[in-house]
């Protein structure tokens, strides 16, 4: 006699078994949510330079200088959370959105450099700069990688 279990077909058997399982799962990340975040580490880029700038590590027109990719990078998210409400971000958006971060990897270190010379450019506070800037970057870009992901699954 063969086992109730060997005559079901495969699917059958794979759904009891998933019904049968007790582990938690954990939803699948909204693109609105990895959007906000992208956002939000947008919008510290111009905090990080006020910050060192209250502190006396760096001059007043460095603000200016946060201000380029905060914007940038806050306006990309922008626009990009208003076409995940409406259901679609299109692949040009999700594109600059892997972009501007890569842009903030090279540009970052070369204007620090150009702006103050060899000798001192990683003096006087920059170095930390610089190395934060690089990290909200890198979590920018894997922020930009995870919603490109989850807008292809959904697809």
């Amino acid at each position: 006699m063969i086992p109730e279990t060997l005559v079901r077909p495969r699917t059958h058997l794979q759904k009891e078994n998933k019904m049968n399982d007790s582990t938690p799962t954990t939803p699948p990340p909204s693109s609105k949510g990895l959007y906000l975040a992208y956002l939000g580490i947008g919008s510290l880029y111009l905090l990080v330079k006020v910050g060192f700038v209250l502190s006396g590590y760096l001059h007043l027109g460095a603000i200016a200088h946060g201000a380029v990719p905060a914007v940038c990078t806050m306006l990309a998210a922008g626009l990009a959370l208003q076409q995940s409400a409406r259901g679609t971000v299109a692949q040009r958006l999700q594109h600059l959105l892997i972009a501007l971060p890569l842009l903030v990897f090279g540009i970052t270190p070369l204007f620090m450099y150009l702006k103050q010379g060899s000798a001192r450019w990683l003096t006087q506070g920059r170095l930390p700069v610089l190395v934060l800037y690089e990290c909200m970057a890198a979590l920018q870009l894997l922020l930009a990688l995870r919603a490109g992901a989850v807008r292809q699954n959904r697809q």
